[in-house]
């Protein structure tokens, strides 16, 4: 029982200011993901105070994208709870740790702490697989023993010093030997046949028994008479390293030989060899396992490198992220057994929101602050314009903390040496330095006592600033049309009003994009018609004003997601003409129906000509506003939402002035059509024919 554990009350509230202070400054270091924080404490709380209870590893599973600081939290986590010592972390992605598998390296750890409370890391646990891209079995060597250890917590090993046993094993045989041959041993020293005894055990231990060496463990002089241990001395540490009782010292384990008789000592090693011979149980019981990962099909936005996209949109999308999520994606890799496993402890890290990124930005300059005051005696100073570029340059919102700290470093602890030489070579004295940013140009004023002394401008290479300056030609042009076109067809066919436009990137996969989000979570045939017309409107805006002879590439991808959707709807959705799923001959399965004369195929292309249409017939009714709006893309590199909707109130139809944008989609049509229909339907007629065709089926069984 708990009572019987030796818990105090001041060792339980020791225990329990730990976690509180750990969780404020957590909250302090670890921005913008206070909830995960408040999850990971609230877990391992019952853990971490009454440790001895726990029957089965607790198991925290933690998910996010890259750079979110979650290898971090875990590290940090277990300084603060002073566990850092006990805390042992595994690289699942780290091949070349394949030469010795987790079972030996937890085997090494737990030899004499088996049962006790340790936290274990399983970092980049997406690489420790066990299913490829076509959902055949693989083989992982190294992590094998960890769905032991994530089910049970104990696994069976074998000892280590495999070399040492065959040592014994000799030792053994030729101890009999001597015995045989009329050697006797009394208190763990030969009395009587030492000739033989030499004789037998020198060829293979004249080293250990070092005979010329007057202080020699093995010889004792008593009365003139010397005498020799039965045992060669570095034999008695490898017995000492396989003796059962962990409790008895070596001292004491070779006082013990020195009380046995040579049938004895034979028998104590015997002991000892057939124990060394046998599994040793690993009980992990009573530890936490925290298994880190990422996990890019749960996280779709983090395949996007894209600075331009706003932090936000991230941040919202992967607030939507839920277990079932976590779970499927967990399905590509895994067994379902093995995802059981995991149990139901998955904590989800969101993106790092705009908000997030900015508070990283302050924290981290205040912390290179700190560092220069104390060794130089300068405190830095930045102010919110250079903070702001720093943002610009800094945040990939896909990639996490990395490439915004790698940016601070460039454009910060780079430049502190020569701005040093200079406050020491011109003898200024000064005890606080400015960074500001004036374009081209950084400028650093260095002031005394709060009064400027000095100041001081340095060029600089803004790389992203440089890739997404307006370059006002033909290639923003023919951008800005064409994410117009997109926008346009958004915002009449889908009453949708795009988050904002952007004719120039950063991303060298893209000149330009649109951000649409979409209102609601399912899919009609209609809607979907509307999102194919949505795709060709890029294209087929660049064709009503540029006409087609001068339409340009760029559209593939728009096109084969446009194609993408159609034939889904058709062949897969049961939209078309046969409600069944459908495949073309040879490419189809048992379960498909095959469109021998490719029917389908033509259902497909009347589909995307329907979609053509409605976008042809939209852009030419909106031609005000797409010229207007693609002008001043020309120009600018973005417009925004709220300009976007005063710009449409201003060139759009009168269809468009009066519409209403829809901000929330989950009661447009379907739940209140369903409540007409019920409250407008009769009483229903019974249906004799049907109820006969049915009793007919049956009686065919």
């Amino acid at each position: 029982m708990i009572t019987e554990m030796n818990y105090s009350a001041e060792t339980i509230a020791a225990k329990q200011t730990l976690l509180h202070n750990a969780r404020q400054i957590l909250k302090n270091e670890f921005i913008g993901i206070n909830a995960v924080i408040d999850s990971v404490i609230d877990s391992l709380t019952t853990w971490f105070l009454f440790p001895e209870i726990q029957e089965r590893p607790l198991v925290i599973n933690l998910w996010g994208m890259t750079g979110v600081g979650k290898t971090a939290l875990v590290k940090r986590l277990s300084s603060l709870l002073n566990y850092d010592k006990k805390l042992f972390r595994f690289d699942m992605g780290d091949k070349k740790t394949d030469y010795r598998s987790m079972r030996d390296i937890l085997r090494g750890l737990f030899n004499n702490n088996s049962g006790k409370p340790y936290m274990l890391l399983m970092d980049e646990f997406q690489y420790a697989k066990t299913k490829n891209e076509d959902d055949c079995e693989i083989d992982n060597p190294f992590s094998r023993v960890l769905w032991d250890l994530l089910d049970s917590g104990k696994f069976e090993a074998f000892r280590e010093g495999e070399s040492d046993l065959e040592e014994i094993a000799k030792l053994i045989d030729l101890l009999n030997t001597c015995i045989k041959e009329g050697v006797v041993v009394e208190k763990g020293f030969v009395v009587q046949n030492e000739e033989a005894f030499f004789e037998i055990l020198l060829t293979d231990f004249e080293d250990e028994f070092c005979l010329n060496d007057s202080t020699c463990y093995h010889k004792v002089v008593e009365n003139g008479t010397t005498r020799y241990s039965f045992l060669p001395k570095n034999k008695v540490k490898t017995l000492y390293k396989f003796y059962p009782k962990k409790t008895m010292s070596i001292i004491e384990f070779r006082n013990l030989i020195e009380t046995l008789d040579g049938p004895e000592t034979i028998e104590l090693i015997e002991k000892i060899f057939e124990y060394g011979k046998c599994n040793i149980n690993v009980d992990c019981t009573k530890t936490v396992i925290f298994i880190v990962g990422n996990l890019d099909d749960a996280y779709k936005m983090s395949s996007s490198f894209n600075p331009d996209i706003n932090a936000d949109d991230f941040h919202e999308a992967s607030k939507e992220i839920n277990i079932n999520h976590i779970k499927g994606a967990l399905k590509k890799r895994f067994k379902n057994e093995q995802i059981a496993r995991l149990g139901n402890n998955h904590i989800i890290y969101p993106a790092f929101s705009q908000r997030t990124f900015e508070q990283l930005i302050k924290l981290e300059l205040k912390r290179t602050s700190a560092v220069y005051c104390e060794k130089f005696g300068i405190s830095l100073a930045f102010t919110k314009h250079f903070c702001e570029v720093v943002y610009q340059e800094g945040v990939y919102p896909t990639q996490g903390t990395r490439p915004l700290y790698s940016t601070i470093y460039q454009m910060v602890n780079t430049k502190i040496p020569s701005l040093l030489s200079e406050n020491i070579i011109k003898s200024l004295g000064a005890d606080r330095l400015l960074f500001d940013f004036i374009e081209p140009n950084m400028r650093y004023t260095f002031y005394k006592d709060g009064l400027k002394i000095h100041e001081l401008e340095m060029p600089v290479q803004l790389n992203l600033a440089k890739l997404r300056a307006p370059e006002k030609d033909d290639m923003q042009a023919i951008t800005a049309v064409h994410e117009t076109g997109h926008a346009i067809i958004s915002m009449v066919a889908s009453k949708i009003l795009p988050e904002y436009i952007c004719s120039t990137s950063a991303d060298s996969n893209s000149a330009g994009f649109v951000v649409i989000k979409n209102k609601w979570n399912y899919l009609s045939k209609e809607e979907g018609i509307k999102k194919i017309a949505e795709l060709l409107g890029g294209i087929l805006a660049e064709k009503l004003i540029f006409g087609e002879d001068k339409i340009t590439r760029g559209a593939e991808q728009d096109i084969e997601r446009a194609t993408e959707l159609a034939t889904k709807l058709i062949k897969d959705y049961g939209m078309g003409a046969a409600l069944a799923c459908i495949d073309l001959p040879g490419h189809g399965n048992r379960n498909s129906l095959l469109d021998n004369k490719y029917e389908c195929n033509e259902e497909v292309k009347l589909l995307l000509e329907r979609a053509k249409k409605l976008a042809e017939k939209i852009l030419l009714q909106e031609k005000k506003l797409l010229l207007h709006l693609a002008n001043y893309l020309s120009d600018e590199r973005i417009i925004k939402k709220d300009s976007l909707e005063e710009m449409a109130t201003q060139y759009g139809s009168r269809y468009l002035k009066a519409t209403t944008f829809i901000e929330d989609g989950k009661h447009l049509f379907y739940r209140n059509h369903l409540k007409r229909q019920l409250q407008n339907s009769e009483p229903p007629v019974r249906n004799t024919t049907t109820i006969d065709s049915i009793n007919s089926l049956n009686r065919s069984r």
